[in-house]
Order: structure tokens, then sequence, then C-alpha cells
């Protein structure tokens, strides 16, 4: 499966999560990441930006969004929903 993750990434308030897009075999699908999974298991602090958090976990997060499309474990638009439990050992 062809994956190619891009460098842009935006919050949702509405959801508490930061999206992110993949080209996944030549279709632009949307991943996402909980904001709670930030901060609870990449070292963030209380009121920190969890864009900021983002950006500097970005290889690990992306590893796991690729594991979870690469099992076909994936939202409606065929890409990543990481929670904090994806995180977990």
């Amino acid at each position: 499966m062809d994956i190619s993750f891009g460098t842009a990434c935006e919050r949702a308030w509405s959801t508490g999560t930061i999206s992110f897009a993949a080209p996944v075999d030549g279709r632009l699908v949307r991943n996402c990441i909980a904001e709670e999974a930030l901060t609870d298991c990449f070292d963030g602090h209380e009121g920190e930006d969890t864009l900021l958090i983002f950006e500097r976990n970005r290889g690990p997060i992306e590893a796991r969004a690729r594991d979870k499309i690469d099992s076909g474990d994936v939202n409606e638009s065929g890409g990543a929903d990481l929670i904090p439990g994806d995180f977990e050992a």
C-alpha cells in the first residue's frame, strides 16, 4: 500500500482531534488523533498547544496511522482514527 503523509495538519475543535491527510494508493484520506492521546501519550504539558505536540511526535504518530491503515482498521474515509489506546504498550 502506497501511503505518503504530507505536512499539513489542523485542529478540529468540535471533535477534539488533530487531523492530517495522506494519499493512500492515490486517494486522499483523513487521519485524526485525539488530543487526549497527544497529551497523555506524548508528554504534553497542561495547556500546551496540541499542534506543537503533534509536530514534535509526527514520526511515531504517522507510523501508527500507517499500521492501522495497512491492517484495514480505518474510518469512513479510509484513514486512521488514533486514540490513547493505540499508543499503550
